[in-house]
């Protein structure tokens, strides 16, 4: 007896020795008095039920006779200490007869921490499955001991396009939804996962043939040790981010009206090509081309005719050329064209005859055949120049000197255009400012009626009256106003001024 005394009062947990039919509670040990916060003598005025918890005593009560018939009770309670206190017990009791009297034993364990940390627990995991169950990405959990997959969101599903009963019958499905251009890199960045994790972008394959674009992370999680023992990741569906990517990329590179490259994709082309003709000795041709009286098209058809008169130029403009040479749009009107690895200048001059005789078919523009010509000019590599810059300004300069000769033709750059180019810069300066200076002057030319016999009418000749080239004649700067778009408000001028006279 004094043995068993030792251990009931030694022991950690709270014990009590109760009446089996009362319930008055006989003895406590030191434990319970300190964990309930009763006295000994409060104690062992009490029975069970005074510890109960008020809220949940009736639900207690109404079958405690059927646990009294057993000889060990198993239970879970809700008790309440002395300063109020609810706590979660796991009470265990065995029927026992000490001095002829049946007694219950009663050991108990405060389970408060572990209920509260079980139900933390389970929040935890309810935010976890709410998380993984309504966002797009796909997280998936590897077991590296067991080598398994163990867990997978059901937006997996989704992204692979396989029901989640066949990616945990068999994970392999998961490897197998890869791209086979890509799955080697997948294979090696897993491999890679277990030192530091991975970033990857990959394709997968779906069962129906489409391809999505798939960004995925991985990191690896450690044991108290710092082993790896398993690897998390996410997967998410980035094909229309990838998509609005090239678009973008497109969009700076590329013009939007005919697909051609823009003028920076153009001159980054036209630089790597020199750059491999300075080590091959290569003769590279560079062409500038232009729609003559473009602007009349614009002007008399609209705008929108005009962009499906480009597109069609741009077409053409392909055709005419080699796979490996470029074709690009530089703005308005003007093209370029890169010629690479030419045999002789003959080749340049090929191809400028092939693009302008494919002007000679007709374009179809709102139902009906429009034709236009177009002036080419051409420099080469490294016979004009070996600078880039160079190269484009000669073949600029030569291409205004085809419009210079009539327009349709094509011409080969000559260092005296240059200097040409610049007269015709400065003749432009001069000729905005012409109108503000009032230079400008009207000769009439008479207009004899036959049948009459005498003048019917004057037609109105524009002179300029050059502050510094005294009279300047119309051949020499009317194509100017005509090229720039100024020949508007000169003709206006001359209405006004002819009004005015009359």
């Amino acid at each position: 007896e004094e043995r068993y005394r030792e251990v009931f009062e030694g022991s950690p947990m709270p014990m009590w020795a109760s009446d089996v039919e009362t319930l008055a509670i006989l003895e406590v040990n030191q434990a319970a008095i300190a964990h309930y916060g009763y006295s000994r003598e409060e104690f062992l005025g009490m029975t069970v039920p005074d510890l109960w918890d008020s809220e949940e005593r009736a639900g207690y009560g109404s079958n405690i006779r059927e646990r009294m018939r057993r000889d060990n009770v198993h239970v879970l309670r809700r008790h309440r200490t002395r300063g109020g206190r609810i706590i979660d017990v796991e009470v265990n009791a065995r029927r026992l007869v000490v001095g002829g009297r049946a007694v219950w034993l009663t050991l108990v364990n405060d389970i408060t921490d572990r209920k509260r940390a079980e139900a933390a627990l389970r929040e935890s995991e309810e935010q976890f499955r709410q998380l993984a169950n309504n966002i797009p990405q796909a997280f998936w959990i590897t077991n590296l001991g067991r080598r398994e997959t163990t867990y997978l969101s059901p937006a997996a599903a989704g992204l692979t396009g396989r029901s989640m009963e066949d990616l945990y019958r068999d994970p392999r499905n998961l490897i197998r939804s890869v791209h086979k251009d890509d799955r080697r890199d997948v294979y090696e960045a897993r491999k890679r996962a277990i030192q530091g994790g991975y970033d990857l972008t990959y394709r997968v394959v779906k069962p129906d043939g489409s391809i999505r674009w798939v960004h995925g992370r991985a990191f690896p999680g450690r044991d108290a040790a710092g082993k790896a023992y398993r690897i998390a990741g996410i997967a998410e569906d980035i094909t229309d981010r990838k998509a609005a990517e090239e678009r973008l990329l497109h969009l700076a590179h590329y013009d939007v009206l005919t697909s051609l490259p823009n003028r920076v994709l153009f001159y980054d082309r036209l630089g790597q090509t020199l750059a491999q003709a300075k080590r091959n000795q290569w003769i590279v041709g560079v062409l500038f081309i232009d729609i003559d009286r473009f602007k009349n098209v614009n002007d008399t058809l609209g705008h929108a005719v005009g962009d499906k008169l480009l597109q069609q130029v741009a077409e053409r403009l392909k055709r005419s050329v080699r796979g490996g040479d470029a074709v690009g749009r530089l703005g308005g009107d003007e093209f370029a064209i890169m010629l690479s690895n030419l045999s002789s200048a003959q080749d340049a001059s090929l191809v400028a005859q092939k693009i302008m005789a494919s002007f000679n078919e007709p374009f179809k523009l709102e139902g009906a055949d429009f034709y236009v010509t177009s002036s080419i000019g051409v420099t080469l590599y490294p016979d004009d120049s070996v600078e880039q810059e160079v190269l484009i300004k000669n073949a600029d300069a030569a291409m205004y000197r085809a419009k210079e000769l009539g327009r349709n033709t094509y011409q080969f750059y000559k260092a005296e255009m240059n200097a040409r180019a610049l007269e015709v810069l400065s003749l432009e300066s001069s000729l905005r400012r012409a109108l503000d200076r009032d230079e400008f002057i009207l000769h009439f030319q008479p207009k004899a009626g036959i049948a009459e016999g005498g003048i019917v009418g004057v037609e109105a000749l524009l002179r300029w009256r050059h502050p510094e080239r005294a009279l300047v004649s119309p051949p020499d700067f009317m194509p100017v106003p005509e090229d720039t778009g100024l020949i508007v408000p000169v003709g206006d001028w001359v209405l006004q001024a002819v009004c005015r006279q009359i």
